[in-house]
C-alpha cells in the first residue's frame, strides 16, 4: 500500500492474522468483507490449534482463501509436530504422513466440490480413525446449492454454459460437474458467447458471485443468435440465509 493510504478492504476470501495486524499497525481504516463462512473457518482453525490439534485443511494450494486460512493457525508449543497440512486431492489424502496425529481435525475451503470433499474425508477417516469433523459443513451454501442445481439441470440439456472467471474455484467446480455429462463452455460474459455453444437445449448456470445481469445478457444474446422457443428458469433452493452486519 502507498504510504498515504487511509483505508483497506479485505476481500471475501479473507486474510491471515499477519495481514490484519499489518493493517492495524498502519492505522488504516479496515473494511473487512471476509465472508462470514470463511470467518468461521478462521475461528475454527485458531481454536483447534490453540487446543493442540494437528489440522488437515482440505483445499487448493495457492488459493487466496487457503492462504488466509493457513495464517490463523496458532501452534501450541507444548505439542511438538503439531501443524496444519493442506490436502489438495484424493491422492494426497491417501499418502499424507503426519508427525503428530494424536489430536486430529479437518476443515475445508468453502468453495470446494461437495462430492470431492466427502470422498477425501472418507479416505482420511479410514486412515485416521480419531479424525474429528466439524458439526456443520464449511462449504458455502450458495456453492452447494449451485452444484446441486447443475447436477439436476444436466439431466435435461444437450450443452451447458457456465458463467464465471476461470480463477473462481466455485465456478470451476460447476464446470467440472457439467462437463462430465454434456459439452460445457465456461465464459466470463456475453462477448465470449459463440454459436457453437448453443444446442437444442442449452443450460446456463453461474458462479456464486456472478451478478444476474450477466446471465440475462447471455440469454438475450442467445435469442439474437438463434430462434428460442422457450426459456425456463429452474426452481432451486430459495436462499434466505442472512448475516448480521458487523459494527467496526
Amino acid at each position: 500500500l502507498p504510504d498515504n493510504a487511509k483505508s483497506i478492504v479485505f476481500s471475501a476470501h479473507g486474510v491471515s492474522r499477519e495481514i490484519m495486524k499489518a493493517a492495524e499497525k498502519k492505522n488504516l481504516r479496515i473494511i473487512d468483507a471476509t465472508c462470514p463462512l470463511v470467518d468461521l473457518v478462521h475461528r475454527r482453525i485458531k481454536s483447534l490449534s490453540e487446543k493442540g490439534y494437528t489440522i488437515l485443511l482440505i483445499g487448493h494450494i495457492g488459493h487466496d482463501e487457503v492462504i488466509g486460512s493457513m495464517g490463523w493457525f496458532s501452534p501450541n508449543n507444548d505439542k511438538s509436530g503439531q501443524n496444519i497440512t493442506i490436502i489438495d486431492s484424493i491422492e494426497t489424502a491417501k499418502s499424507v504422513e503426519l508427525e503428530n496425529s494424536e489430536k486430529l481435525a479437518w476443515v475445508s475451503q468453502t468453495t470446494l466440490s461437495v462430492d470431492d470433499t466427502n470422498e477425501i474425508v472418507k479416505i482420511l477417516k479410514e486412515r485416521f480413525s480419531n479424525l474429528e469433523s466439524p458439526k456443520n459443513s464449511f462449504i458455502c451454501y450458495a456453492t452447494q446449492n449451485r452444484q446441486a442445481a447443475v447436477k439436476e439441470l444436466i439431466k435435461s440439456v444437450n450443452s451447458m454454459i457456465i458463467i464465471g472467471s476461470k480463477n473462481s474455484s466455485n465456478t470451476n467446480r460447476l464446470y467440472e460437474i457439467a462437463a462430465q455429462k454434456v459439452p460445457t463452455y465456461q465464459i466470463d460474459n456475453a462477448s465470449q458467447l459463440t454459436k457453437n455453444m448453443i444446442s437444442e437445449k442449452t443450460g446456463i448456470s453461474a458462479g456464486a458471485s456472478v451478478p444476474d445481469i450477466l446471465v440475462k445478457e447471455i440469454v438475450e444474446k442467445i435469442k439474437k443468435m438463434v430462434t428460442v422457443t422457450n426459456v425456463i428458469e429452474q426452481k432451486g433452493v430459495k436462499e434466505e440465509l442472512k448475516f448480521k452486519p458487523v459494527q467496526l
